[in-house]
């Protein structure tokens, strides 16, 4: 599977954070500690969601992402 798009810093993908940013078609780079809010992005018509750690990132975020998504 193949994407293409340009790619968003969508911060914690809350709706206050994609304000004003072009999601629809595009691929958003979302903090790992955004829990449901990934949802968002397909909601305004994003094509896929790239999920980056940090140093504050422990397992559950981690596992919570994988779970929900």
């Amino acid at each position: 599977m193949r994407f293409a798009g340009t790619l968003i810093d969508g911060g914690d993908g809350s709706l206050h954070a994609l304000d004003g940013k072009t999601i629809e078609g595009n691929i958003v780079v979302l903090d790992i500690r955004a829990r449901t809010y990934w949802e968002n992005v397909f909601r305004l018509g994003g094509k896929a969601v790239i999920f980056r750690g940090n140093e504050a990132a422990n397992r559950k975020d981690t596992l919570t992402v994988h779970i929900l998504a």
